[in-house]
């Protein structure tokens, strides 16, 4: 999968053509009063998006900042942007939005602009990541199979041998919301057994629950021309191909009585066994849980807690920081330090936090996702990351690569911005291990490195690193 050049979205939006002979930038300029409504709010929005980040982007490094953004414009303030002039385009999209109470419905659109200048497999991620973490959506697991489509003419599928149910859900479920009809939008996905209720009533939908669907499944063909056109090209004959064909239907159950009286043998046996393996599991974690090193930039071996997930990025500074935010950091950390380590538990109030790490409490800031967490301070001569820590799960790769786009997008960022150094301690086996890589990567070059070691104990070794961040990509100013 490509980056995405993000100048296209805006050259697309104001029709600029290449071939014009005028610099873009000139353009602009010149055209910047032609703009309509929603236009001029989706320019500001990916303005505000470039100027923190490089032209051509990663998927990720995308999504990441858009939720930074998102949640600024939820909140009403610009967070982590230092530019004055882009701290005066948030607060200009941020005042016409909330005027008109149009961020959901503003937001509905912005696949499509993405959709417009990025390549099919690129378009397709973005919508499904779009749509789970900006709109809320938990859709059912993709199915792993093809199993082909008919397409008999162009846009025109050939169902008779599908399941129009299981077509319907297929459809709705992979289908986003669009402007207005966020507000009769539904997030629960659809089961076939839900859309088999629903064809019984009707066949032919234009939107359903806030989706756009355009399409009729009243014969055993189906025109996707409309669905394509708002969901995404090639979109429909993806999820068709994805819904089983009635012949195959039912194959896997056709098993001889023993072979499945076996099956369940084996079932009953290995839940058994897993039962014995969690119950003496529990126990060795009762007895001793592991940590790392305190104050480096380390990753926390520790058990998965009750904590309610966090849909999305968190960023709080000073007095903005949660109750829950707290609450959240001494959870985790009451599991992965032992006593004499912990600093958090006995904290009760905001003010606490200035003796705990060190730093006035308008220099504090804490960052966190559902599994994961950063505490920096910032001061006039330096960025210090004094916390940082990941709860272990199935998605420990997402969690490390979100910790590593916090870091290089935001930390850094200020800390470049700032011309400031970042500070940390590190540990040798784990976390400078870690920095040595981004040194290797091209993301930080190494100012200091004094080793130490942690407090009493002479064999666990410490670095404390002074690092100056390197701007990996220059890119064009807005």
């Amino acid at each position: 999968m490509s980056d995405l050049k993000l100048e296209n979205i805006r050259k697309k939006l104001i029709g600029y053509d290449n071939e014009s002979g005028m610099p873009f930038s000139q353009y602009v300029s010149r055209y910047n009063s032609r703009y309509d409504d929603e236009e001029d709010n989706m320019i500001t929005f990916f303005e505000i998006i470039t100027s923190a980040l490089p032209d051509n982007v990663t998927l990720d490094e995308l999504m990441f900042t858009i939720e930074l953004v998102v949640h600024d414009l939820e909140n009403g303030k610009c967070g982590f942007h230092n530019s004055s002039v882009t701290k005066e385009k948030f607060k200009e999209l941020s005042d016409r939005l909330k005027m008109r109470d149009d961020l959901p419905v503003f937001l509905t659109r912005v696949p499509r602009y993405i959709e417009q200048v990025a390549d099919k497999e690129f378009a397709q991620e973005f919508y499904q990541r779009f749509g789970k973490s900006i709109l809320g959506e938990y859709n059912l697991e993709a199915p792993k199979e093809d199993y082909g489509y008919i397409e008999i003419r162009e846009n025109v599928i050939d169902i008779s041998n599908k399941d129009k149910a299981e077509v319907l859900a297929g459809l709705y479920n992979n289908s986003h919301p669009q402007g207005l009809g966020i507000a009769h939008y539904d997030p629960t996905p659809m089961t076939i057994e839900i859309a088999k209720k629903i064809l019984e009533k009707r066949q032919d939908f234009d939107y359903l629950a806030g989706r756009p669907l355009k399409i009729s499944l009243e014969g055993n063909e189906i025109v996707v021309a409309g669905y394509n056109h708002d969901n995404g090209q090639g979109l429909a004959q993806r999820v068709i191909s994805n819904c089983r064909n009635i012949n195959d239907i039912g194959k896997d159950t056709l098993k001889k009585i023993e072979v499945q009286v076996e099956e369940e043998i084996q079932k009953q046996i290995q839940a058994e066994v897993a039962k014995k393996q969690k119950e003496k599991a529990r126990q060795s974690t009762v007895e001793k849980t592991s940590s790392h090193s305190r104050g480096g930039l380390d990753y926390l071996r520790v058990p998965q807690s009750e904590l309610q997930p966090v849909r999305r990025l968190i960023e709080e500074t000073g007095y903005d920081i949660s109750e829950e935010t707290l609450e959240f950091v001494k959870s985790v950390e009451n599991q992965a330090y032992p006593e004499e380590m912990k600093i958090m538990q006995d904290i009760e109030d905001l003010e606490e936090l200035e003796d705990a790490y060190n730093y006035y409490l308008s220099e504090l800031t804490i960052a966190r996702n559902k599994d994961w967490y950063i505490i920096y301070g910032e001061d006039e001569d330096s960025i210090e990351i004094v916390d940082i820590a990941s709860l272990p799960n199935r998605d420990r790769e997402a969690s490390r690569r979100e910790m590593h786009n916090y870091i290089v997008g935001v930390i850094n960022r200020k800390a470049l911005n700032g011309k400031k150094p970042v500070t940390l301690n590190a540990k040798e086996d784990t976390s400078y291990r870690m920095i040595q890589r981004m040194v290797s990567n091209g993301e930080y070059e190494i100012v200091e490195d004094t080793p130490n070691t942690w407090e009493d104990d002479e064999a666990i070794i410490m670095h404390n690193l002074v690092l100056k961040p390197v701007m990996q990509r220059d890119r064009d100013e807005i």
